[in-house]
């Protein structure tokens, strides 16, 4: 059996960083995003040999962790009778485990019928992790998404009615300077729709070698300073109102992280967000 080389660098979020990490698959199967660099990668299938022969090997050191991640940009994309092998190798190998997480894409759980996603929640799929970016159907078209924000919404309401968490990222600035306002509206609006069990905003980062690092080059994107990346993210967290959420960001400033439960914490979180506006601002 040919064994697949797994890059170095393992994507997970931070709330699973603690978890079982089981790769299934390898880069995005999409990746047409013009902001993400996966699109420069291949996108691989672990073989069911491989990952049995992988979780064998974790097995050894997981002890009774009951948490665990399938690694992969979207591993939902998987035909559902492969996961479901693959959670046949998860409760082989790790019998403890009770809650599963993976990455997926809006268009992932539209595809998949409610007998689907039932069976792999049964089977113990506890949390999506889904990327939002943005709820502006402008800013997903320009950094060509390949979902609508009323896709979007279709699917969490699916997830809602079948009793899958969902956890969301979110990127500030990702509008640019042209489309900034519409972003954080947008993005604010379906939110609030919405019942997202974290929302993680992460500040833009333009790769090399990606169409956004073109459009930055020619002037047709043109990226926030980190200051109006958070006066952006000011403004979307005071129309914020979920419940039972966590919001989070580790991109602060490029040096800070936030974090806080809503709407317990969003006033304090925007005291703090006024007072590290406030000091940048003198300091520029």
């Amino acid at each position: 059996m040919d064994i697949p080389v797994v890059e170095k660098t393992v994507y997970a979020p931070i709330t699973e960083e603690e978890s079982i990490l089981l790769a299934v698959s390898e880069g995005c199967s999409y990746g047409k995003c013009k902001f993400c660099d996966f699109a420069n990668d291949p996108y691989k299938v672990f073989p069911l040999e491989w990952i049995r022969e992988n979780a064998k090997y974790l097995a050894k050191e997981s002890g009774d962790n009951p948490y665990l991640f399938l690694l992969g940009q979207n591993s939902l994309s998987l035909p559902t009778a492969h996961l479901l092998n693959v959670l046949k190798i998860v409760y082989e190998f790790f019998p403890q485990v009770n809650h599963i997480g993976m990455y997926a894409r809006a268009k992932d759980v539209n595809i998949k019928s409610d007998h689907e996603l039932s069976l792999l929640r049964d089977c113990g799929v506890k949390a999506l992790y889904i990327g939002l970016e943005s709820g502006s159907d402008e800013v997903l078209s320009l950094m060509n998404k390949g979902t609508s924000s009323s896709e979007f919404l279709e699917a969490c309401k699916k997830l809602d009615m079948l009793g899958i968490s969902y956890h969301l990222t979110i990127i500030g600035g990702l509008g640019g300077k042209n489309l900034s306002n519409t972003h954080m509206e947008k993005t604010a609006e379906i939110l609030n729709k919405i019942n997202p069990a974290s929302i993680w905003q992460l500040k833009l980062f333009i790769w090399p070698n990606t169409p956004l690092a073109e459009m930055r080059d020619t002037g047709e994107f043109t990226e926030l300073t980190p200051l109006e990346v958070l006066q952006e993210e000011r403004e979307l967290l005071s129309r914020l109102k979920v419940e039972n959420c966590v919001f989070m960001d580790t991109t602060v400033l490029n040096k800070y992280s936030l974090i806080g439960f809503l709407p317990e914490s969003q006033s304090s979180l925007l005291e703090t967000i006024d007072r590290l506006i406030e000091e940048e601002i003198q300091q520029t």
